[in-house]
């Protein structure tokens, strides 16, 4: 094996120009400045979770679908029926709009339109 033997001076000995040497006492500045900075990151705030959803139980719904919605449904032929019989008498009062609206529409809502055990 052939060993090369170098001189210690040319590896130890590196010349540095007063340039140089300004550079990386200027680089080693701006490092030790940025570890000590306080940068301000940007927070993002964290939204609050939705509220629970509170679902009508079990029994509200069977409730609900067995005697509420055919008394909706029957509530709302017989207020058909009584709407013909009072039409006369609430076109010069009250006016139809109002009267269809309690008569009909509000049992035909609530026997068919609302959403299962929500009474």
């Amino acid at each position: 094996m052939i060993r090369w033997r170098v001189p210690l001076e040319i590896v130890y000995r590196v010349r540095v120009t007063p340039v140089a040497l300004r550079l990386r006492i200027a680089l080693l500045a701006v490092c030790l400045a940025t570890l000590g900075a306080d940068i301000d990151y940007p927070t993002y705030e964290v939204p609050e979770p939705d509220p629970p959803i509170d679902y009508p139980e079990a029994g509200a719904k069977i409730f609900d679908a067995v005697v509420l919605r055919p008394l909706g449904a029957g509530a709302a032929v017989v207020g058909a029926g009584a709407f013909v019989l009072t039409a006369p008498i609430s076109a010069w009062t009250l006016g139809l709009d109002t009267v269809w609206t309690r008569l009909v529409l509000e049992p035909f809502d609530f026997a068919f339109r609302r959403p299962l055990g929500d009474f």
